[in-house]
């Protein structure tokens, strides 16, 4: 099994302040990009997944500690691997990794 799968997103003017600064809840929506995109070079697609053989992932607790602020128009990436992996449940994290200094 792969470590990890990075997913790259540049930061939209949509997704951010008046100051340019994202708003803290884009991150989950990319971590939501970053899990999607790591299952599907697992070989494993959401949709196909839901629909024929009715498992649904369910996001039960979410925990984001933020250390730098990103900005609008900079290049990220969202590395995204499987933390833990048992019966039913399944544990997912992420970094975000700001391509121009490598910052988390």
């Amino acid at each position: 099994m792969m470590e990890y799968h990075d997913t790259k997103v540049r930061v939209r003017y949509a997704e951010t302040d008046q100051m340019g600064v994202v708003y803290h809840a884009n991150f989950l929506i990319w971590f939501e990009v970053g899990r999607v995109e790591l299952m599907r070079a697992l070989g494993v697609e959401y949709k196909k997944m839901e629909k024929e053989d009715d498992c649904h992932i369910v996001v039960a607790d979410v925990h984001c500690r933020y250390h730098h602020s990103a900005l609008y128009d900079e290049e990220l990436r969202i590395r995204t691997r499987i933390a833990e992996s048992r019966n039913r449940v399944v544990k997912f994290s992420y970094e975000v990794i700001r391509d121009a200094d490598g910052k988390v």
